[in-house]
Protein backbone atom coordinates (compact mmCIF):
# COMPACT_ATOMS: atom_id res chain seq x y z
CA UNK A 1 0.00 0.00 0.00
CA UNK A 2 1.28 3.45 -0.92
CA UNK A 3 2.23 5.58 2.09
CA UNK A 4 0.67 9.05 1.72
CA UNK A 5 1.33 10.50 5.16
CA UNK A 6 3.22 13.79 5.28
CA UNK A 7 3.85 13.73 9.04
CA UNK A 8 5.08 10.97 11.35
CA UNK A 9 2.43 9.47 13.64
CA UNK A 10 2.82 9.47 17.41
CA UNK A 11 1.07 6.68 19.33
CA UNK A 12 -1.08 8.43 21.93
CA UNK A 13 -4.29 7.12 23.47
CA UNK A 14 -6.58 9.84 24.72
CA UNK A 15 -10.18 10.89 24.72
CA UNK A 16 -11.26 13.03 21.80
CA UNK A 17 -14.50 15.00 21.47
CA UNK A 18 -16.00 14.41 18.01
CA UNK A 19 -18.88 16.43 16.59
CA UNK A 20 -20.95 15.81 13.44
CA UNK A 21 -24.57 16.75 12.59
CA UNK A 22 -25.66 13.10 12.24
CA UNK A 23 -24.73 12.07 15.80
CA UNK A 24 -24.09 15.32 17.68
CA UNK A 25 -21.11 15.26 20.05
CA UNK A 26 -19.53 12.05 21.37
CA UNK A 27 -16.40 11.23 23.34
CA UNK A 28 -14.25 8.56 21.68
CA UNK A 29 -10.61 7.46 21.92
CA UNK A 30 -7.82 8.39 19.58
CA UNK A 31 -5.06 5.87 18.91
CA UNK A 32 -2.43 8.18 17.46
CA UNK A 33 -1.96 11.64 16.04
CA UNK A 34 0.37 13.75 13.90
CA UNK A 35 0.58 17.36 12.78
CA UNK A 36 -1.76 16.41 9.94
CA UNK A 37 -4.47 14.34 11.62
CA UNK A 38 -5.41 11.54 13.99
CA UNK A 39 -7.02 8.10 14.18
CA UNK A 40 -10.37 7.86 16.00
CA UNK A 41 -11.26 4.44 17.42
CA UNK A 42 -14.88 3.39 16.94
CA UNK A 43 -14.71 -0.37 17.63
CA UNK A 44 -17.17 -1.40 20.35
CA UNK A 45 -18.68 2.11 20.33
CA UNK A 46 -22.33 2.86 19.71
CA UNK A 47 -21.68 5.47 17.02
CA UNK A 48 -21.97 5.24 13.25
CA UNK A 49 -19.32 7.44 11.67
CA UNK A 50 -20.25 9.28 8.48
CA UNK A 51 -18.70 8.12 5.18
CA UNK A 52 -15.33 8.88 3.63
CA UNK A 53 -14.76 12.58 2.83
CA UNK A 54 -17.20 13.72 5.54
CA UNK A 55 -16.10 16.54 7.82
CA UNK A 56 -15.99 16.49 11.61
CA UNK A 57 -14.88 18.72 14.44
CA UNK A 58 -12.38 17.15 16.85
CA UNK A 59 -10.87 18.24 20.16
CA UNK A 60 -8.16 16.25 21.98
CA UNK A 61 -9.28 16.29 25.62
CA UNK A 62 -5.87 15.27 27.00
CA UNK A 63 -4.85 18.88 26.47
CA UNK A 64 -7.77 20.32 28.46
CA UNK A 65 -10.93 22.14 27.54
CA UNK A 66 -8.84 24.97 26.07
CA UNK A 67 -7.45 22.65 23.37
CA UNK A 68 -8.41 23.90 19.92
CA UNK A 69 -11.43 22.48 18.16
CA UNK A 70 -10.15 21.45 14.74
CA UNK A 71 -11.92 20.74 11.48
CA UNK A 72 -11.09 17.31 10.08
CA UNK A 73 -11.99 15.27 7.02
CA UNK A 74 -12.38 11.48 7.08
CA UNK A 75 -9.68 10.14 4.76
CA UNK A 76 -9.55 6.49 5.81
CA UNK A 77 -12.21 4.07 7.05
CA UNK A 78 -11.09 0.92 8.87
CA UNK A 79 -13.01 -1.76 10.79
CA UNK A 80 -11.77 -0.29 14.09
CA UNK A 81 -12.09 3.42 13.32
CA UNK A 82 -11.41 6.32 10.99
CA UNK A 83 -8.36 8.34 10.05
CA UNK A 84 -8.96 12.06 9.76
CA UNK A 85 -6.90 14.84 8.23
CA UNK A 86 -6.99 18.34 9.69
CA UNK A 87 -7.84 21.29 7.46
CA UNK A 88 -8.33 25.03 7.95
CA UNK A 89 -5.81 24.96 10.80
CA UNK A 90 -5.53 28.16 12.83
CA UNK A 91 -2.58 30.38 12.05
CA UNK A 92 0.32 30.09 14.52
CA UNK A 93 0.52 33.01 16.98
CA UNK A 94 2.62 36.03 16.11
CA UNK A 95 6.04 36.20 17.76
CA UNK A 96 4.95 38.77 20.33
CA UNK A 97 2.04 36.49 21.34
CA UNK A 98 4.44 33.66 22.23
CA UNK A 99 6.52 35.66 24.69
CA UNK A 100 7.59 33.87 27.84
CA UNK A 101 4.96 33.96 30.62
CA UNK A 102 7.61 35.08 33.13
CA UNK A 103 8.54 38.02 30.89
CA UNK A 104 4.87 38.95 30.52
CA UNK A 105 4.30 38.86 34.29
CA UNK A 106 7.45 40.91 34.90
CA UNK A 107 6.25 43.58 32.45
CA UNK A 108 2.84 43.70 34.17
CA UNK A 109 4.48 43.99 37.60
CA UNK A 110 6.77 46.83 36.47
CA UNK A 111 3.88 48.75 34.88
Amino acid sequence: MLERRHFPRTPFESEVRVTHPTFGTVILMMRDFSNGGLFICTKDQDVQMPPLDSTLEVQALAFGESAPILKAKIVRVMPDGVGVMFYDLPEPPEEDETEDIGEKQEKETNS
